[in-house]
């Protein structure tokens, strides 16, 4: 969303800077985002076969688990 800043005379300027800060604060959280998920999956591929069944999960698993998408049953 962009800001019209308007002046004494009466013309009004445009203001792209507060939309292009928004936009760069959400591409910033998306990457932050991105990385933390990268982080935990590398995590879990680190696990060994024992762990993994301790947990109740599987390799297959780990892509669901990743995109948000894992249900227990």
């Amino acid at each position: 969303m962009a800001t019209v800043v308007h002046s004494a005379t009466g013309f009004s300027r445009f203001n792209p800077l507060p939309a292009l800060v928004a936009r760069l604060g959400r591409i910033a959280t998306a990457w932050q985002e991105h990385r933390r998920r990268s982080r935990e999956l590398r995590e879990l591929y680190s696990l060994e076969e024992r762990d993994l069944r301790d947990l109740g999960l599987s390799r297959s698993d780990f892509m669901a688990i990743y995109n948000g998408t894992y249900r227990r049953e």
